[in-house]
């Protein structure tokens, strides 16, 4: 459960700060259509995500499936980090 409310904490957080930048790098005439599309690329993405993962499961067993999740989750722990990192630079 603590580690569910990590995660919903962390994904309001990272939502907010991804539209704020979408919404900041158009001007006010596009803010719509630049929401609309985050949004579509999202639930694309995901619905990809999901199908590949299903099909890689498929192919070889859950625990590949999930040591590929796992390896995903650390790359953008890595990322994330070494953005902070290069942001808290600018500041």
């Amino acid at each position: 459960m603590g580690l569910s409310a990590i995660m919903g904490i962390g994904s309001a957080a990272a939502s907010a700060a991804l539209d704020a930048k979408v919404q900041m790098s158009v001007g006010r005439s596009l803010r719509g259509s630049a929401s609309a599309l985050q949004y579509a690329v999202f639930d694309t993405l995901v619905g990809f995500g999901s199908l590949g993962f299903g099909f890689l499961a498929e192919a070889t067993d859950y625990g590949v499936m999930y040591a590929v999740v796992g390896a995903v989750v650390l790359l953008g722990v890595l990322v994330g980090g070494l953005g902070w990192r290069s942001i808290r630079q600018r500041i």
